[in-house]
């Protein structure tokens, strides 16, 4: 999947993570760093979700091995009703896979991915979970801000990256 030639922001907190990461000039240049910790692969589908209020629940999928920032993140979107979980948040991309495999499963409209998972990473996964849910956005949610891994995730199939120092209301904004 060849990337969008036009500048991007790139997921960077630098009270949390210092210089950021590097912009590079030569593979990609599209890439810019931003005060930010939000990164869209389509500034189309930003503003289209940003803008949409849904009439049904925008169904969720939940990727995270870490049990308490699953609970957190949990709890904090079933407080909103324009935000509904389909099935317990998962620990693994396995799980979430068997999920999405099973013909009475809901099909989200958003899977929120921890990239290192156990198993099976999320940035492998996410190939496979687009083809198990062709219409879901995955927005990856990660401590990582090192430029392979956003670019790994974006040209993976992922709509967005977010950083896990982010502020609720930035992962709301960005579902």
């Amino acid at each position: 999947a060849q990337l969008p030639t036009a500048p991007r922001q790139v997921a960077r907190r630098q009270s949390h993570l210092g210089e950021g990461i590097p912009r590079r000039d030569k593979d990609h240049s599209h890439l810019q760093i931003a005060q930010t910790s939000i990164f869209f692969r389509d500034q189309r589908t930003r503003q289209e979700h940003s803008m949409s209020t849904p009439a049904t629940p925008i169904k969720i999928l939940l990727v995270e091995d870490n049990p308490k920032y699953r609970q957190v993140i949990s709890k904090a979107l079933q407080r909103e009703a324009r935000f509904e979980l389909v099935g317990p948040a998962l620990g693994s991309a396995e799980r979430a896979l068997v999920q999405l495999e099973r013909t009475n499963s809901i099909p989200p409209d958003v899977i929120l991915l921890d990239l290192y998972l156990p198993g099976i990473s999320g940035t492998t996964a996410i190939p496979s979970l687009l083809s198990l849910a062709p219409k879901a956005k995955i927005i990856v949610l990660s401590q990582s801000n090192r430029e392979a891994d956003v670019v790994g995730a974006i040209e993976a199939g992922a709509a967005g990256y977010l950083l896990k120092s982010s502020k609720i209301q930035q992962i709301k904004a960005a579902i």
